[in-house]
């Protein structure tokens, strides 16, 4: 029995399989998989049981609730309380940063950023009650989603070849898309409209972990009560930590924290504006040339992890 002085992370997570096993052959891979449950490893989870109790849960939760139909309609209410009211109409929960509410959430999204290797890891919940689900769609953050009750969850998935990397939620064509700026990331190949030929569907048993990395089309089934904890990276990308570290590097040269005065004029003020900027561009070049690559990336990103 697990308690929350216990330290958790990736080797217990995905036991029976080893933690190079799981990086090297589904994460680094962005390859779906699902671990299914051993005696000696359920409940992996069970020092999280009170997690399970969903009106304990909404009383602590204070923050936005996403609700989602199987019919694509979603809307967010304030407060896990007012949030399970409506659970009888057939309403996924969505709970997010659950380590922000329970400290034995947050130890496990610790090291499990730790053994990663990465900065954040997050927490989230999914509740939902009788025959629920949610649609069809892909995520832009790399997910691994642990039922810790209920029947079981039908899973059905396959890979969005038309958009590679993408920063946002993605919806089929026929939908209009909550972030419309991913659009000007699809390929030539279309965005799929309906679940494609080549999509698997698992049946997902309370221990069971699945695993869906970062932009595959799946959508869920829910029997039961259902509660799932997922266990989420969705930052920082490459050009998030360029942008923030370079942001924080700039910042100490007193002339780039000034404003961009007549930068939008439609005047000399305009032109006075640009020349400005190119001299500040022109100084930075020079001081970035005076190191190598390395050095920049290995100073950028000591800065991204300062803030």
């Amino acid at each position: 029995m697990q308690n929350n002085n216990t330290v958790f992370g990736l080797k217990e997570l995905v036991h029976p399989l080893s933690t190079e096993e799981f990086i090297s052959s589904y994460w680094l891979t962005n390859k779906p998989t699902i671990i299914r449950s051993t005696p000696d490893g359920f409940p992996k989870l069970s020092f999280l049981s009170e997690l399970c109790t969903l009106d304990k849960l909404a009383i602590k939760y204070s923050g936005r609730v996403s609700l989602i139909s199987r019919e694509h309609s979603a809307f967010d209410v304030q407060g896990g309380v007012k949030a399970i009211s409506y659970l009888e109409d057939g309403y996924t929960i969505y709970f997010r940063d659950i380590e922000d509410y329970f400290a034995s959430v947050q130890s496990v999204t610790e090291r499990l950023a730790e053994d990663f290797g990465v900065p954040f890891f997050t927490a989230e919940i999914f509740a939902s009650s009788g025959i629920s689900g949610v649609p069809m769609h892909s995520d832009y953050h790399l997910n691994i989603s642990f039922l810790l009750s209920g029947e079981r969850k039908e899973w059905t998935y396959a890979e969005n070849t038309a958009l590679r990397n993408q920063t946002a939620i993605c919806l089929p064509a026929n939908k209009r898309q909550i972030d419309q700026s991913q659009l000007q990331y699809i390929g030539e190949e279309p965005l799929a409209e309906k679940m494609p030929e080549s999509a698997v569907m698992v049946i997902q048993h309370p221990g069971d972990i699945i695993f869906m990395p970062r932009g595959w089309w799946h959508s869920t089934h829910s029997f039961g009560d259902c509660v799932s904890i997922n266990f989420i990276m969705k930052k920082p990308n490459w050009a998030h930590l360029f942008a923030i570290a370079t942001e924080k590097d700039l910042l100490t040269n007193h002339e780039w924290r000034g404003y961009p005065h007549g930068v939008v004029a439609n005047d000399k003020r305009k032109k006075l504006a640009i020349d400005e900027f190119t001299k500040l561009i022109e100084q930075y070049k020079n001081y970035l040339q005076s190191e190598t690559s390395y050095d920049i990336a290995v100073r950028l990103v000591q800065k991204y992890l300062e803030f």
